[in-house]
């Protein structure tokens, strides 16, 4: 039995329940982050008053303060399952979603051109990198988010515009909900476009509908952000959280750079993707893509997930050249 995505290539189905076996099987730990205490009693406030919180419902020297709840939906959908399952069905519900991820990095790997065993190899090999990210906190939709609107804008030649773009609108609106790193995404299709133009006025090639379905898409990334209860608030964000977690009197390790003894499967990995990229790489739009994933995964340790999760849609098309 075969899962057919394109007429160039079948995705044997064995294949992709052991991507998702993968998935559960490194998804699947102890919940030990107590953050999660918090997120189950801000969605059971959500739930119980039909609405999300305009200020901190928990606070009590900061009432007056307003809050923008960016992450409403993860913990709406995490209270209910807790509230009908207990722990058990929120580990469940980790390491089926983590199943999900791991089936859509073996996708993005066939769809790009590799065999289906090395592509089940790559997102096997993304999917332990990440690993240390899996916390049940609103992060796991980002790391589906992501890479699903990334892999959506580089395969919008593929499609009909009244395909893609609705695509990409409605993992941008899912993303602006749950978490606030879904912001990071307009900024990865600009840095893939601009890419894409600096390449093309290089060569002197123009591909004009290329960048006008990529603007378009950019711009529709980032109204789709709108579409969340706070409106424009939302991008005010991650300023005002770089701003707290750079003081000194609040450390965070989640905040500070990688480290080759802190991370060394990170810099390990970067090391042989640029090689590849090296090897096989033309295009400046996966080479942008590359050089930003990085970029993040340098700035926090925090980011390393983003980095893993972006990993296939920048090197996959090079790898698949190795035929």
């Amino acid at each position: 039995m075969t899962l057919h995505t394109t007429q160039r290539s079948r995705i044997p189905f064995v294949l992709v329940i052991t991507a998702a076996l993968v998935g559960v099987l490194l998804g699947t730990f102890e919940i030990a982050n107590t953050s999660v205490g918090w997120h189950l009693a801000s969605g059971r406030w959500v739930i119980e008053n039909s609405s999300v919180p305009s200020h901190d419902p928990f606070a009590f020297s900061s009432e007056s303060v307003e809050w923008v709840d960016h992450e409403w939906l993860f913990q709406t959908g995490a209270a209910l399952i807790h509230r009908y399952g207990g722990g058990e069905a929120l580990s469940l519900a980790r390491s089926l979603f983590i199943a999900g991820l791991a089936v859509l990095l073996f996708v993005i790997g066939c769809r790009s051109g590799l065999s289906p065993p090395v592509a089940l190899a790559l997102s096997a090999v993304c999917i332990a990198g990440a690993r240390p990210r899996f916390f049940l906190r609103p992060e796991l939709v980002t790391l589906v988010v992501v890479p699903a609107a990334v892999w959506i804008f580089l395969d919008r030649d593929r499609h009909s515009t009244k395909f893609w773009l609705p695509g990409l609108a409605a993992v941008m609106v899912v993303g602006a909900n749950a978490h606030r790193a879904a912001l990071v995404v307009p900024i990865l299709l600009t840095g893939i476009l601009a890419a894409s133009f600096v390449e093309m006025a290089v060569l002197g090639k123009w591909r004009p509908e290329t960048l006008k379905s990529g603007s378009l898409g950019v711009v529709t990334a980032i109204t789709a952000l709108l579409v969340n209860p706070y409106g424009w608030r939302l991008f005010a964000v991650p300023f005002q959280l770089n701003a707290l977690v750079d003081q000194p009197h609040i450390p965070n390790p989640e905040w500070i750079p990688p480290t080759v003894r802190s991370s060394p499967m990170l810099f390990a990995v970067i090391i042989i993707s640029a090689l590849v990229l090296a090897i096989g790489e033309r295009r400046a739009a996966r080479w942008s893509l590359f050089i930003m994933a990085v970029g993040l995964a340098m700035r926090h340790i925090r980011n390393l997930g983003l980095f893993f999760v972006l990993l296939p849609l920048a090197i996959a098309p090079s790898l698949a050249r190795w035929k």
